[in-house]
């Protein structure tokens, strides 16, 4: 038996367990504390803790996971009646009239005949599951592919958003810096135009102190 027809194997008993653990319906469970228990009939039945515990979380539900579980289980239910309701294909053959009530066996080559069919019926459901479960892990790992693809696009197209934005702010400082300069600039200019000659020694002194400063400053 190949890792995936181990895994699906696996997997799909366990489905059973928590299955059987939700039909309980015991109420004030949450659903870790389903799973637990759900772990605990996994190993009370097949000896074994449940391996692939990654690989349930990650199937049980994917649409085509949960829509190939429930058809298995409808084929269950349809098909668990008593063998006594066909009777085209009896176990047994009754010969009450000659032995008592007494029943008499299949025959040894009919029995091996049957056993042969059966395994090799169950070989292929195995292989046919084991390809599902395959096809099914490359298309959830292709999704999670373009998913990831689709996320770094995103954050790409937002850093150059950001980038943009980081432009359009520091033009903006930049034209609020010319502003200011521009006022400065009229400011000096107007102090530079003051004829200093008509006015108080004092008030005279101050202009030109300016006006001596804003020539220092361009020089």
């Amino acid at each position: 038996m190949n890792r995936w027809s181990t895994i699906q194997l696996a997997t799909n008993k366990f489905c059973g367990c928590f299955d059987q653990i939700e039909r309980l319906n015991q109420s004030g469970l949450t659903e870790k504390d389903k799973v637990r228990d759900a772990k605990k009939v996994y190993k009370e039945l097949h000896k074994s803790s449940f391996p692939f515990e990654h690989c349930w979380n990650e199937l049980r539900y994917n649409p085509k996971w949960m829509e190939d579980s429930q058809s298995k289980k409808q084929k269950t239910k349809s098909g668990a009646t008593p063998s006594s309701s066909n009777p085209s294909t009896p176990e047994s053959v009754n010969i009450e009239e000659d032995n008592g009530g007494l029943e008499r066996p299949i025959g040894r080559k009919v029995a091996k005949e049957r056993a042969r069919k059966s395994k090799s019926k169950l070989s292929e459901d195995n292989n046919s599951s084991s390809t599902y479960f395959m096809k099914l892990f490359e298309e959830m790992k292709e999704e999670k592919k373009k998913m990831a693809e689709k996320k770094v696009t995103y954050m790409e197209k937002m850093v150059v958003v950001e980038q943009e934005k980081l432009v359009v702010e520091q033009e903006k400082v930049v034209i609020e810096q010319e502003k200011v300069q521009l006022e400065q600039m009229k400011k000096e200019q107007k102090i530079m135009l003051i004829d200093t000659s008509v006015m108080p020694p004092i008030q005279a002194e101050y202009f030109k102190r300016l006006q001596m400063e804003i020539v220092t400053k361009k020089m």
